[in-house]
């Protein structure tokens, strides 16, 4: 069964690279932590991807790698 890139449950980057496109796709960048999960939240991003976007660092994120590097704790 291969997991459902929306509902990512482990640390594999390609899964959350393509779950945030989709969750964050309209989100001007550079953006501050908050409005990224304010983005999220709006969308109606899953739990388990609003968690983990919720346990990003205090920052401004320039790209969606540094998000997800962030969110990977790279």
């Amino acid at each position: 069964m291969t997991a459902d890139p929306l509902y990512p449950g482990s640390d594999d980057a390609e899964h959350l690279r393509y779950a945030l496109r989709h969750v964050l796709a309209g989100l001007a960048l550079p953006a501050p932590r908050w409005q990224i999960l304010t983005h999220a939240t709006d969308w109606g991003a899953p739990a388990g991807l609003r968690l983990r976007l919720a346990a990003l660092p205090e920052g401004t994120y320039r790209s969606y790698e540094a998000i997800v590097a962030a969110a990977l704790g790279r």
